[in-house]
């Protein structure tokens, strides 16, 4: 079901759409935070970015335009994952020892040794990870032939031998980040 929701999103534009949407929010975003305000308007801001959002929907080439949508999914289905993850931490209240870092009433920073969550004490880690997914979601997508490098498929074996490595590495560094 969810696959021919999609299907006949595709076929009403909504890649399209995305794109459009995805370039008003950023060049909007811009404009409104450079100092200054340039232009101080609101409405001016908002007339230029649709015109440049409508300027880079034209001179698209489809084939980003499928790559962008593909990638956009698939991150969407992995940060929703992720965020059903942590929930499931914190209602199990899985929690580690380790140095808090935050900020006072009055803005001062300070320090202490308290329990916190998993995501938040090895915060690098979930980073490194969700960057690795990120490049894989890219190259699933066929970002590869943007860049004018063959196409890479991954299939289930390629995968297993990839993530049973970097559990392998991961083992290890914990082992010497231990002693």
């Amino acid at each position: 079901m969810a696959l021919e929701f999609l299907a006949s999103l595709t076929n009403l534009g909504f890649p399209q759409i995305l794109l459009w949407l995805l370039t008003f929010a950023v060049v909007y975003g811009v404009l409104s935070t450079v100092e200054g305000g340039l232009p101080k308007s609101q409405g001016a801001r908002a007339i230029i970015a649709i015109v440049a959002a409508f300027f880079v929907l034209l001179g698209t080439p489809t084939s980003l335009i499928s790559v962008l949508t593909k990638m956009s999914s698939s991150l969407i289905l992995i940060v929703v994952g992720i965020l059903v993850l942590i929930v499931f931490l914190e209602v199990a209240q899985v929690r580690v020892h380790g140095k808090i870092r935050g900020y006072d009433k009055e803005g001062k920073p300070m320090e202490g040794v308290g329990e916190m969550g998993l995501h938040q004490k090895y915060i690098l880690e979930f980073g490194i990870i969700l960057m690795l997914i990120v490049v894989y979601i890219f190259f699933a997508s066929g970002g590869a032939q943007l860049l004018g490098m063959p196409n890479v498929y991954f299939n289930q074996q390629t995968i297993a031998t990839i993530a049973f490595f970097v559990i392998i590495v991961g083992a290890i560094a914990w082992m010497i980040k231990g002693k």
